[in-house]
């Protein structure tokens, strides 16, 4: 992956040539990704300069909006290099719409996202630079083919597969080890905590280590020879009444786990309802 990067670097680079930007015309290209954003600055024909941004890992920003911060990224590079007329190119059809509406003032922007106050506040921040600079926006939509800032935004796809290749069996290793330690580790502090049941034994179990699930505990409660030896109630009960109006003449009795210890609760259920 390095040496591709290095030789990529060395024949490919747009920025090369003459180190001699002048003037106050620039043509910005400007495009974003799932994984990045791009930005390249060209003036006469040449690139004066290329950048891309890597979003957040956990970032989950909508497309489109992930295009507009391109474009206000972009335009603040370019104010940068002194820029008075930016050529601005996206490939955004939908930000395209949002900006000429913006910048016309002819008609107000429509949109129903989720993200609709980010949207105008980001529109409104670049109406202000627009403003502030005296600028000229000349801005057109363009193919993602001939969009000079695409290749910034995306990975090779032989690289993906190659680390998917390298990483796949150790994960896989590693999932099979860790499922093999958590099911010891439930079975202990199940056996230990007396044969509880799944709810009872998952909450002594996230007491030790949160990440187990539910679904993991259930697994080896239904496992356990132990809890398997009872026998179960009967499925099918005969209708009917337990209480009955004679003390101590039919009583209800049920094993309780508390912690690590086991009682034996005896009901009466006649009248008095007495307890031992």
């Amino acid at each position: 992956m390095i040496k591709d990067i290095c030789l990529r670097v060395a024949q490919e680079d747009s920025v090369k040539g003459d180190w001699c930007i002048c003037g106050e015309e620039f043509t910005v290209w400007v495009d974003a990704s799932s994984i990045a954003t791009g930005v390249v600055v060209e003036s006469n024909g040449s690139v004066a300069e290329d950048t891309s941004w890597l979003h957040a890992v956990h970032e989950d920003k909508h497309i489109n909006l992930a295009e507009l911060d391109a474009v206000l990224r972009d335009v603040n590079l370019a104010l940068q290099w002194k820029a008075k007329t930016i050529h601005l190119r996206t490939d955004s059809a939908c930000v395209y719409r949002w900006i000429i509406d913006t910048l016309s003032g002819q008609t107000r922007v429509h949109t129903k996202a989720v993200s609709e106050m980010l949207i105008r506040h980001r529109l409104s921040m670049l109406q202000d630079l627009v403003s502030e600079y005296e600028l000229t926006i000349d801005l057109r939509l363009v193919q993602s083919h001939n969009n000079r800032a695409d290749e910034l935004t995306w990975v090779s796809k032989r690289w993906i597969d190659e680390i998917r290749k390298a990483t796949e069996p150790r994960e896989l290793v590693y999932n099979v080890a860790t499922e093999h330690e958590h099911d010891s580790q439930i079975q202990t502090i199940h056996q230990s905590s007396g044969h509880p049941g799944v709810k009872r034994t998952w909450y002594f179990v996230k007491l030790v280590n949160p990440t187990i699930t539910e679904t993991q505990v259930r697994l080896v409660v239904g496992d356990c020879e132990e809890c398997q030896s009872i026998d179960p109630a009967p499925v099918h009960l005969k209708p009917g009444r337990l209480n009955v109006t004679d003390t101590w003449s039919r009583v209800a009795m049920d094993i309780t786990h508390f912690g690590t210890q086991v009682y034996l609760t005896l009901i009466d259920r006649g009248p008095n309802r007495f307890a031992i």
